[in-house]
C-alpha cells in the first residue's frame, strides 16, 4: 500500500538449521524478524526509515517473538546506520554491551569475535574507512559478538560485486558455524555466493510481493 510492503495471511513453519529466505519484490518479513518496529531497512535508498509492525498473528524465532529474542538471536540488518567515527573494536564492544556482555568482557569478546571471523586486521580502523563489503562483515560480527544461538542476516550479499560477495560470504559462513541462521537474498543465482547460501540451506522460503511461493 503506497510505499509499504504488506503481508497478509502468511503462514509457515520451518525447522531447518540454516534457512534461506528469497524475497522477490520485498515482503517486510526480514525487517519484522529484526524487531516488531525498527528502522533497519531504508526505503528507496534515501535513508528514510521503514516502519515494520506485526499487526496480527504470531511471528517467532526459536520460539520467541521479535523484540524478545535478544540473547537468543543475533541481528545483522541491511546497511544499518553506523557511527562512522568509531573504530571497529569500539563498535563491536558497544554492540556486545547492548546485548548483555559484561562491560569488563566486552573488549575481549569483540577481539575474539574478529579473530574467529578472520577480520581482526580491521580492528583499529574507523568505520568510515571501510568498504561497503567490509562494513557488512563487521555488522555480521556485531550480530554474533554475544554468542547467540541464531544469527539473522538481512540481504548480506545485496548490492555487492562478485569479489565483495565472496568476502562477505566467508565471514557469514564462519559466523554461522555452530549456530542456526536465517539469511535473506534478493535474487536467485546458480553460481557464486548467492548460490552457495542456497545450497547450504536446510530450508528455503520463497516470497514474492508478500506471498509465500515455496
Amino acid at each position: 500500500i503506497d510505499d509499504a510492503a504488506v503481508v497478509v495471511d502468511l503462514s509457515f513453519t520451518t525447522r531447518g538449521d540454516h534457512v534461506a529466505v528469497l524475497e522477490v519484490g520485498g515482503s517486510g518479513l526480514m525487517p519484522a524478524l529484526m524487531h516488531r518496529t525498527l528502522l533497519h531497512r531504508t526505503a528507496g535508498g534515501d535513508g528514510a526509515p521503514v516502519l515494520v509492525e506485526v499487526a496480527g498473528g504470531v511471528l517467532e524465532v526459536a520460539g520467541k517473538p521479535p523484540g524478545k529474542h535478544v540473547g537468543t538471536a543475533g541481528l545483522a540488518p541491511f546497511e544499518p546506520r553506523l557511527l562512522m567515527d568509531w573504530r571497529v573494536d569500539e563498535y563491536l564492544a558497544w554492540s556486545g554491551r547492548l546485548l548483555g556482555v559484561p562491560k569488563r568482557r566486552a573488549a575481549e569478546r569483540a577481539a575474539a569475535t574478529l579473530e574467529r571471523l578472520h577480520i581482526a586486521g580491521h580492528r583499529r580502523r574507523e568505520l568510515r574507512l571501510l568498504t561497503r563489503a567490509e562494513r557488512r562483515a563487521i555488522v555480521i560480527a556485531a550480530a554474533v559478538v554475544h554468542e547467540p544461538d541464531v544469527v539473522i542476516c538481512d540481504m548480506p550479499l545485496s548490492r555487492l560485486d562478485t569479489p565483495e560477495q565472496g568476502f562477505v560470504l566467508a565471514t557469514l559462513q564462519r559466523a554461522r558455524a555452530g549456530r542456526r541462521s536465517i539469511v535473506s537474498l534478493d535474487r536467485l543465482a546458480l553460481h557464486g555466493a548467492v548460490a552457495e547460501v542456497l545450497r547450504s540451506a536446510s530450508a528455503v522460503v520463497v516470497l514474492k510481493d508478500g506471498r509465500l511461493l515455496l
